[in-house]
This record gives structure tokens, sequence and C-alpha cells, in this order.
């Protein structure tokens, strides 16, 4: 027997067997580890396509609303919608009930809230100003710190005329009072101010929704 073939033969013999349990079984299966991260970068592949679906699905109703509303402005002039979202806090809140008139975009001016359409969707916001060649609106919410893009004429729908919040119905006003300027920077900034602004929104609206159901009817 050769000299090489002794020395194989004695360090294959000082070689441990791996059993089940010992870690040096950890070295005999690398392939099943790297199926494991094959497979765990697969599963957040398929979420995305999953996730775009169901936007799709949901822009589509969105846009098919927009379209409908929009006919029914155009052809009878007027629509009421119920305000969503906290861009334009304080000046509106979610539940505010909005009357909107059908308008040209010579009738709208600076500070006036107005009804949009974009990509498919509703925006109302106030307007900051016009571009130079008077053919887009620059629209901002109250509670933004930056203007929206450029409103083309097409999509200008209407203008806010009157808002219904808590049983009183008031008129927009052009001209944003300084506090108003502040307490929406505030809600801005502060979530947990925006929370608390919002919890006593909802409080209040539930307390006057009770109100009718709890009232006294005198006998007649």
């Amino acid at each position: 027997m050769s000299t090489s073939k002794k020395i194989f033969r004695q360090t294959r013999a000082r070689e441990p067997i791996a059993s089940p349990n010992s870690s040096t079984n950890e070295f005999l299966r690398p392939r099943r580890y790297c199926a494991a991260r094959s497979q765990d970068r697969a599963i957040p592949a398929t979420e995305p396509i999953q996730n775009r679906s169901s936007d799709m699905k949901i822009f589509q109703r969105e846009a098919i609303k927009c379209d409908l509303a929009s006919q029914v402005l155009r052809s009878t002039g007027e629509l009421r919608l119920r305000a969503l979202g906290l861009s334009m806090l304080p000046s509106l809140w979610p539940g505010d009930i909005l009357s909107i008139q059908s308008c040209t975009f010579e009738d709208v001016a600076r500070g006036d809230i107005v009804l949009c359409s974009r990509e498919g969707q509703f925006v109302i916001h106030r307007i900051v100003g016009k571009s130079e060649d008077r053919q887009f609106l620059i629209t901002q919410g109250d509670g933004l710190p930056r203007p929206d893009g450029p409103v083309p004429r097409r999509d200008l729908l209407g203008k806010v005329t009157a808002i219904e919040r808590h049983g009183s119905v008031h008129k927009p006003k052009r001209a944003v009072p300084v506090s108003h300027r502040i307490f929406s920077l505030a809600l801005w900034h502060w979530n947990l101010l925006l929370r608390i602004a919002m919890q006593i929104h909802v409080r209040r609206n539930f307390s006057l929704n009770r109100k009718p159901a709890n009232a006294t009817v005198e006998p007649t």
C-alpha cells in the first residue's frame, strides 16, 4: 500500500461522523438554506402584483363615481358632496356636506374653494392663484404646506357655495383667518393635536346625531 493511501485512510478515520443533532451537520445542508432564501424573496414579489390589481379596481371605481358626478354637475348645475380627507382642515372637516355649483374659469378667483378632477378623482382645494397665461389654476389645501400641480381649465368642475356642518349652513370665506392658518400648520406638524381634534369632532357629531332621538315631544 502506498504512503498516500495510508495518509488518506488515517485522515478519514479521524473525521467525526456527523449526527443529525450535531452542529457539524449544519455544513451538510447548504441547499436547504438557499432554497429558504429564494422562497423568502419570492413571497414579497407577489404582493405588489396583488396590491396593484386591488389598487387598480379602487381607482376604476373612483373614476366611475367621478365621471357620474361630473355628468350630474354639468347637466343640473348643482351637486352635493360629503367632504373626506384632512387636507382642508380646519376650513372643511370630514363629514361636511358641500353644495357645489357649476362654474367657468372666469367665475372663480383667489380664495374660492373649488372642485377639480385630477387623475379620475375629486379634489376640493382652495385657489391660491392663476397662471400667467390664464390657462391653469393653482390650488392648495389649507392644511398642506405646498400647492398642488397646475389645474387645467377643463378639470375645473365647480365652486363650493355652502358648507353644512352640525346642522348649520354657512358660506365659505375667501379670506382665511390667521388663526385658521396657525391651527392648520399646528395640525400638520403635530399628529397628537390632529388626533385630539378629530376625536372632539367625531364626539360632537355623535352627540348631535343623538339629540333628536332623546328629544321630548309635548302632547297635543
